[in-house]
């Protein structure tokens, strides 16, 4: 019953703010002969931020700790990130042996390898790049709000007296609220929170003289774009207004330094590619949009767009319309713009995280409040989400005895002489643990988020992979236990295996079970 209300509620939280909505409003006539507490409730709020910061803080260090991944592409991101640390392509042949290229820019690939030579490789220095990132982006847009408010142009309508207090701890208790609403898409090792990172840059960059804020933004769009190719549209709004303050030759300085970033990687590292970036973006965008999750994902646009619709009017600039009024509508064209994207197969609505950082500082600016019962509304069903996003991940996470799983993965290491490489059976959470051979130096030329992407596409098997196993070129592979090897069912809407017959025949022809332990079996070449 609680995964039914909980699939509910996450697939109509606008149907659960409206709610929240009716409720409040049925205590209106209540909460308005109370104005003496509503002084002691706008008092506390401060500690109540302190409160929700402390949670967020608290819920990424735990993720950090726990030795285990929730999500697929997490260990692939982790594993690649790794080895092109060593020298392996970011994005490798598609014709060649290796299956592992992702949809990502390098950028992800860079930021997590580098924190991992610099700190050591494993799977808790793999998720520190992207849980800094959120934190930082928290903190970004705290800095934008009071650097709005000190700003002489945008002063009289941000730092306007409020009866909950000033903006920035205001603004740190929606990120923060909002931040745990996506559960742990905001901080897991994908690109998702070194984008939040780049969209609370990019709004910080509004706050600036015009020099500071074209150089933040243009850095901020060109870490972006290398970190996913859609993330211009998540920053649009803020580049979009650096030529309406600043004028074209800033906006031209923007994209100048923008164009220099996102080259950067591609011109420092001999194993990234640019047209092997491009041609596995290219591999992963044939999965076409869910038709059924568009209704889904346009629900959650409104959604997530209410606090900004609530916030009120901007005084009026000079020209006859505010640079505020002009960056809400930006934002929120820029959602409806990304709404195939939420809806694509293989995604869902963290997709809209990178807005995050524009619709607070959006609604963080108006002029007014609104009725007395819609922020708590909104407040309370965002906390309401936020409690539902918890339960799924935490227990993904911590459903395997991580630390025993990698204690056997280690054993069957140092047992065995030669390459080990981790293979794939329905068991497939299991192979979640595979960067852990990587990070002692084990070969890695599979990755089963790659191998799903490329059936999805409809491409033929590469021969070089097939001819790989039948030359042997890894001395033995670990295989997830209680499931016949390399039979793994794609997670996308297909019928059929990821790997053909003719893999699967080829594996056999060379290569025998030589042990079995709880967790993983071991099949060595037979040669």
């Amino acid at each position: 019953m609680l995964a039914s209300l909980r699939a509910h509620a996450l697939s109509h939280p606008l149907v659960l703010f409206l709610l929240c909505l009716a409720v409040f409003k049925l205590l209106g006539p209540v909460l308005r002969r109370l104005p003496e507490k509503l002084t002691y409730a706008s008092r506390a709020m401060v500690p109540a931020t302190c409160l929700l910061v402390f949670l967020y803080l608290a819920t990424v260090i735990v993720y950090v700790v726990t030795p285990a991944y929730f999500d697929h592409v997490e260990p692939s991101v982790a594993a690649v990130s790794w080895v092109v640390m060593q020298g392996q392509q970011a994005y490798p042949d598609q014709a060649g042996a290796g299956i592992y290229g992702l949809p990502y820019g390098p950028m992800l690939f860079l930021c997590n390898g580098l924190t991992m030579l610099l700190l050591g490789p494993g799977i808790t220095t793999s998720k520190i790049a992207g849980a800094g990132a959120s934190v930082a982006s928290l903190f970004a847009l705290v800095i934008a709000l009071r650097q709005a408010q000190g700003d002489p142009e945008q002063g009289r309508r941000v730092a306007t007296h409020r009866s909950n207090g000033p903006e920035w701890p205001r603004a740190m208790r929606w990120a923060a609220v909002v931040y745990l609403m996506f559960g742990a898409t905001s901080f897991w090792v994908r690109a998702e929170p070194l984008l939040l990172f780049c969209s609370s840059l990019a709004v910080l960059s509004l706050t600036m003289p015009a020099l500071m804020s074209a150089v933040l933004a243009g850095i901020a769009v060109g870490v972006g774009v290398n970190l996913k190719v859609s993330a211009i549209i998540y920053l649009f709004p803020a580049l979009a207004l650096v030529w309406r303050k600043h004028g074209p030759g800033r906006f031209a300085a923007a994209a100048a330094i923008a164009t220099l970033v996102a080259a950067l990687p591609y011109l420092a590292f001999h194993n990234v590619s640019l047209a092997g970036y491009l041609a596995w973006v290219q591999a992963a965008t044939g999965q076409g949009v869910r038709l059924w999750a568009l209704p889904t994902a346009l629900e959650w646009t409104i959604f997530l767009t209410v606090p900004i619709v609530l916030s009120g009017r901007s005084e009026t600039a000079p020209c006859g319309v505010s640079d505020m009024v002009v960056f809400r509508a930006l934002v929120i064209a820029s959602m409806l713009v990304s709404l195939p994207l939420a809806a694509k197969h293989g995604t869902g609505i963290y997709h809209f995280l990178p807005f995050v950082p524009s619709i607070i500082f959006a609604s963080c600016t108006g002029t007014r409040t609104g009725p007395l019962f819609l922020a708590p509304a909104m407040l309370a069903s965002f906390v309401l989400v936020a409690a539902l996003q918890l339960q799924p991940w935490v227990t993904a996470t911590t459903s395997l005895p991580a630390r025993e799983i990698i204690s056997e993965l280690k054993q069957i290491e140092a047992a065995h002489a030669g390459s080990l490489a981790m293979g794939y059976s329905a068991n497939y959470r299991l192979s979640f643990f595979r960067p852990v051979l990587v990070f002692e130096g084990q070969p890695y030329s599979l990755d089963g988020a790659s191998l799903m992407d490329w059936h999805w596409s409809g491409r033929p098997f590469p021969s070089a992979a097939i001819a790989a196993v039948r030359a042997c070129a890894v001395d033995a592979w670990i295989i997830p236990a209680g499931a016949p090897p390399f039979e793994l069912p794609n997670a996308y809407p297909i019928s059929g295996d990821v790997f053909p017959d003719e893999f699967r025949r080829a594996f056999k022809d060379r290569y025998a079970l030589e042990r079995s332990g709880r967790w993983f079996d071991v099949w060595r070449c037979q040669r």
